[in-house]
């Protein structure tokens, strides 16, 4: 009986040696995917180590090997060429091959961040119609299954390529349609949308710890992170007697549930996870750019976004090695914590005008002051598409956005507001709105802000500062006012809010 059992271990030992060694390829290499067109694309996987590993394609004769490692793992690079396919791939080892159909060469996107990126196109505005039309062959979109990691991973199980069409399109990121059938239909290239966003998260979920940790201007994300760890003890206590009190009638208001208590039960939140289990396994695949919508989160600590944004492109332009096109959206007007909403937005202007090779989307015309989501994304998408084609592809003749706050200059009882992408002329929907001006107390303290309206004079704005006192803040768009906000160039592009302190 002893033999028997000891044999049928070293069978299933044997088994899954066998199984272990086979040829395996990550999730996002798979049947209708789209490869990055014209480049060298990493393809990796695991086999048996010192096992030769095979790669040949439809597009070229090119054939090529590849050896695995002690760690199990083979990389090799593929020589793409023009867009167009359907084409296949092989990967082939000495026990078994892979073969990869329906594979289209073109233009590769990311699309991550919160839950406006991961809203759908089914809840999207006019979203019926929307999905019937979505009728997209050649866009392939890789909805990248959730996953979080303490350490960094190198896949996506359970991910998969799927052709956008009507039975599948409504849960799409309505964002990531709206930007692929904008590209495809001024390119006629195949577009790959990769999505990999996760709603209420915060920046530093998507950014590698070891930045973090070595940055002291970041280290404050992990620090904030062990307070709430070691607050979750006592706030459950004081939470779940507070619920029982409100059950009990004791108390009549329930009780607000502590910070700590909300992020440990949102694994997702934790500081570097995402990166981990969602960036970190795509960054060897070859992309063309990034699409990032995301923000509302870190209102609370909009004084350290820009600089948390800045890094956490430059982390995901070194992971993939290149100066990754990052192109993102300007949240959105809305009402819950009004002050810290106009920060975030200054803070990715701010992110716009420090970091090359990015572009930002305003969306002042396009929120909804009562929803944080609000639901035309249409737009959004275009115009992420729109600075896709001017930065990244040398289209010309494209305005990619509304008029961005450049500087001032005064001359004696006169101030001029200039602006980039003001050459087309400004104008507003009915008188000027969305200004004003906070002067100073004698003690350094604001007054109350007022409303100033200004003159419009074909790219420039127009104050009267003849009766106020050095120095004070101009400001546009800010707050309670991003309702009111009208000022558009003339291709009807709504001007980004902002403030400057004139001296």
């Amino acid at each position: 009986m002893k033999f028997k059992v000891a044999l049928c271990l070293v069978f299933l030992c044997i088994v899954g040696t066998t199984v272990n060694a086979q040829l395996r390829l990550p999730a996002i290499f798979s049947d209708h995917m789209v490869l990055q067109q014209q480049t060298q694309v990493p393809i990796w996987g695991w086999a048996i180590p010192g096992e030769t590993i095979s790669i040949s394609n439809s597009w070229t004769k090119e054939k090529i090997s590849a050896k695995t490692g002690l760690d199990s793992i083979w990389k090799a690079e593929i020589l793409t060429g023009k867009a167009g396919g359907p084409y296949s791939l092989k990967i082939k080892s000495s026990r078994n091959t892979i073969q990869i159909k329906d594979v289209l060469l073109g233009e590769v996107w990311v699309c991550s961040g919160q839950s406006n990126m991961v809203f759908s196109l089914g809840s999207s505005l006019n979203g019926k119609e929307e999905v019937a039309k979505a009728n997209y062959p050649n866009i392939r979109y890789l909805d990248v299954k959730r996953q979080v990691s303490n350490t960094p991973l190198l896949d996506i199980p359970g991910s998969e390529w799927t052709a956008v069409r009507p039975n599948k399109a409504e849960k799409y990121s309505a964002i990531g349609v709206f930007f692929a059938a904008k590209l495809q239909k001024e390119m006629n290239v195949p577009v790959g949308i990769i999505e990999v966003a996760w709603g209420g998260t915060a920046a530093d979920n998507w950014t590698p710890h070891d930045l973090l940790k070595q940055d002291p201007k970041l280290d404050v994300a992990l620090e904030r992170y062990k307070e709430w760890e070691a607050n979750f003890a006592v706030d459950s206590i004081g939470y779940y007697s507070q619920l029982e009190a409100k059950e009990q009638g004791i108390i009549s208001s329930k009780p607000e549930m502590p910070t700590s208590l909300f992020i440990k039960a949102r694994p997702h939140r934790a500081p570097s996870v995402l990166y981990n289990g969602l960036i970190n396994p795509l960054t060897n695949f070859g992309i063309k750019g990034v699409l990032w919508y995301q923000g509302e989160t870190n209102r609370k600590w909009h004084d350290e976004y820009a600089y948390l944004f800045k890094s956490m492109i430059g982390s995901w332009r070194k992971a993939w090695h290149k100066d990754l096109p990052f192109y993102f959206v300007q949240i959105a007007p809305f009402k819950g914590s009004i002050e810290e909403v106009s920060d975030i937005m200054e803070a990715q202007l701010q992110v716009y005008r420090e970091v090359d090779n990015t572009g930002m989307v305003v969306t002042m015309d396009v929120g909804n002051m009562n929803d944080i989501h609000p639901t035309n994304k249409k737009p959004v998408g275009e115009r992420l598409a729109n600075w896709a084609l001017t930065k990244s592809y040398n289209f010309n003749n494209i305005i990619v956005s509304g008029p961005l706050f450049k500087d001032t200059n005064v001359d004696a009882d006169t101030l001029y507001v200039n602006f980039d992408f003001a050459e087309s002329g400004l104008h507003t929907k009915g008188a000027p709105k969305g200004f004003e001006i906070i002067e100073f107390e004698s003690n350094g303290s604001h007054k109350d802000p007022y409303a100033i309206t200004p003159v419009i004079e074909n790219d420039k704005l127009i104050f009267n500062i003849k009766d106020l006192q050095k120095p004070f803040i101009l400001r546009y768009g800010w707050a309670e006012q991003m309702e009111y906000a009208n000022l558009f160039n003339n291709v009807d592009l709504p001007a980004s809010s902002f403030r400057v302190l004139i001296k």
